[in-house]
This record gives C-alpha cells, structure tokens and sequence, in this order.
C-alpha cells in the first residue's frame, strides 16, 4: 500500500505483485494511531465485503462504504418477500 500525495486523504493505492493489479480508495478519516501489523477491514452487507478500514504503521484510514451498496442491500433483502393485496 502507498500512498498517492502527501496528503493523508490523497487517496491509497493497494497493489498486488502477484496477479498484476492494483485499486485505488479514497479515505474520509485519518485517525493518528500507529497499529502493530498492517489490517484491513471489511463491511458486509448481504453477501458483499466492502474494504471500511486500513490500519498502518502510520494510522488507520477509514474508507466509506457507499450509500447506493446499502441501499441496494436493502431492496435486496425486501425483493426476497412476497407481497400480497387487491386494487
């Protein structure tokens, strides 16, 4: 992980060597707190993971899960029920 700029909220690059690829995240918060290994964490709405948190050396970058991928989760979750009524 490197990052873009200087700026703490430049943005985060992740790479993988291995399969040749790489993501670029925005962060929305910096807390300034130095983690022992470096941890990702996940949000999981439904069936999807959505990358919420990255923990450094540095501190952790919080990264917000967008509002459509949880509305989307919801219509979802109420498409599975059946509806029932007369017009």
């Amino acid at each position: 992980m490197t990052r873009v700029s200087e700026d703490r909220f430049g943005g985060l690059i992740i790479s993988s060597y291995e399969n040749r690829s790489s993501a670029v995240v925005m962060p929305n918060e910096f807390e300034s707190y130095p983690a022992d290994n470096i941890k990702v964490s996940f949000k999981q709405i439904d069936d999807v993971h959505f990358l919420s948190k990255i923990e450094t050396a540095n501190g952790a970058y919080n990264i917000p899960v967008p509002h459509s991928a949880t509305m989307v989760a919801g219509v979802k979750q109420h498409g599975d029920m059946s509806a029932s009524g007369t017009n």
